[in-house]
C-alpha cells in the first residue's frame, strides 16, 4: 500500500485497461506517480510538448 502522496497526476484522454496481479483488470482514467527528480521530469515533458 502506498503511504506517500503522489507528486504527479496524469489525466488520460481515453480510459486505458490496467492489468494488476492475479489477472485483475480495471479501466483507469488517471495515473498517480512519484518521481526521483520531479523538476527534471517536468522540464523533459515540457520540452517534448513543445517539439510535438
Amino acid at each position: 500500500m502506498m503511504t506517500e502522496k503522489p507528486q504527479l497526476e496524469i489525466l488520460l484522454k481515453q480510459p486505458l485497461k490496467a492489468h494488476y496481479l492475479f489477472g485483475i483488470t480495471k479501466k483507469i482514467e488517471r495515473n498517480h506517480i512519484r518521481l526521483d527528480d520531479a523538476t527534471r521530469f517536468k522540464s523533459a515533458l515540457l520540452e517534448n510538448i513543445r517539439e510535438n
